[in-house]
């Protein structure tokens, strides 16, 4: 799964139009350096991340992305910051008091942008460009899926549970034409050929049946993917 650009570009857009629509002060861009918790940074690790060309610091917005990306759901950061870290020389006058001011001050912007926001995205005419971002990164077959977390992950996965076996013979080295025998299933499914009804057109098991005429065969773990060439 691609994950280079972790926002969204055209809703990190939104989010800065509807900033400037309610009057909060914006800076579109910038690094965000996520790091664990729930201590803050050591003096010198605040240093570092200035030397690296950090511009904010937070706990969240990592695992908010990665998490977004595997549920196919367009994702861009809202920062509202609170406080300086602590490689300002004043950090040390930064209050308690005035970080819980501010935070106060920050989700009354945030409902606002937020309201702004909503009504552009649903205005949006173009699709979600991380829809099928899921797509090519489950490897494991329908039939192995464990029951439970399908049925979890039922309105995310649940439209790949039917492979599209055109798409897996062209990853096949691009083959013209392509079986599939997943396991001990024995699912055969050629692209442009007629499934083979006559007893007589296959002999062994599971994983040793043979077509007539040019055919290859390969082992791949428990698959086997055979090709047929004119």
């Amino acid at each position: 799964m691609t994950f280079a650009h972790p926002v969204c570009d055209e809703l990190g857009d939104i989010l800065e139009a509807s900033c400037k629509a309610v009057g909060v002060k914006v800076h579109r861009g910038g690094t965000y350096l996520c790091m664990e918790g729930p201590a803050f940074s050591t003096k010198a690790e605040s240093m570092v991340y200035r030397q690296w060309g950090m511009d904010v610091i937070g706990m969240t917005n990592l695992q908010e992305a990665k998490l977004a990306r595997e549920a196919e759901i367009a994702y861009a950061t809202l920062a509202l910051v609170t406080d300086y870290d602590c490689w300002y020389e004043g950090h040390d006058d930064v209050t308690i008091d005035m970080v819980i001011a501010y935070l106060n001050k920050n989700v009354r912007n945030a409902q606002l942008i937020l309201k702004d926001a909503v009504k552009r995205v649903a205005a949006k005419e173009t699709p979600n460009q991380f829809a099928g971002a899921t797509k090519n990164a489950i490897f494991t077959a329908p039939d192995h899926w464990p029951a439970e977390t399908a049925k979890k992950l039922e309105a995310i996965i649940g439209k790949y549970r039917v492979l599209e076996w055109v798409q897996i013979c062209k990853m096949m080295n691009g083959a013209r034409r392509c079986s599939i025998m997943l396991g001990g299933g024995g699912i055969f499914r050629p692209q442009d050929e007629t499934m083979p009804t006559s007893s007589s057109q296959w002999r062994g098991g599971d994983h040793n049946k043979q077509a007539p005429g040019n055919h290859q065969e390969h082992e791949y773990g428990n698959a086997s993917i055979g090709r047929w060439r004119k």
